[in-house]
């Protein structure tokens, strides 16, 4: 689906990063922005912003493995301050990625 059509990549990325500041407050979002970012992205296209969904689902696989760590290390009490610092590092992300695409600038 080209921009034209349907909603604008614009739109679409900042959903993506929008379901990641949720998620920051409520920890599921994130899985239903990873799955918008991996439906929305398209590798054929030469539109910069398109980086956005591969940043998108970068960050979420980097906070979903820090999140399973959290949980493992969760019995020995170090694993809450990973998880707090998961979803630190998703929001922080998710702001910056809201930020970029106000600016109408590239992921990367």
């Amino acid at each position: 689906m080209s921009a034209t059509q349907g909603t604008s990549i614009d739109t679409r990325i900042k959903i993506v990063w929008g379901f990641y500041l949720i998620t920051a407050l409520f920890q599921f979002p994130a899985v239903i922005g990873v799955i918008l970012a991996y439906l929305w992205r398209d590798r054929r296209s030469t539109d910069p912003m398109q980086s956005h969904f591969d940043g998108a689902i970068r960050v979420f696989w980097w906070f979903a493995l820090m999140w399973v760590i959290g949980v493992i290390l969760a019995i020995i009490y170090i694993g809450l301050a990973i998880l707090f610092v998961a979803g630190v590092y998703l929001g922080i992300m998710g702001a910056i990625g809201l930020v970029r695409i106000f600016d109408n600038k590239p992921w990367i």
